[in-house]
């Protein structure tokens, strides 16, 4: 049981180092997709026409 405590510890900070780096991660693509469709209205247009 004396093992179970640091363990757990550990997998809390881990957890919320994954969500801020994911939170981070998605940040950064959703930047890049924007500036992608800014750049190129025409593709974007259509391609939004398709999948709506």
């Amino acid at each position: 049981m004396n093992y179970m405590g640091p363990s757990i510890g550990l997998g809390i900070f881990s957890f919320f180092g994954l969500v801020i780096y994911l939170g981070f991660f998605a940040l950064v693509v959703y930047l890049i997709i924007s500036t992608i469709k800014d750049r190129k209205p025409g593709r974007g247009n259509r391609g939004l026409r398709f999948t709506k």
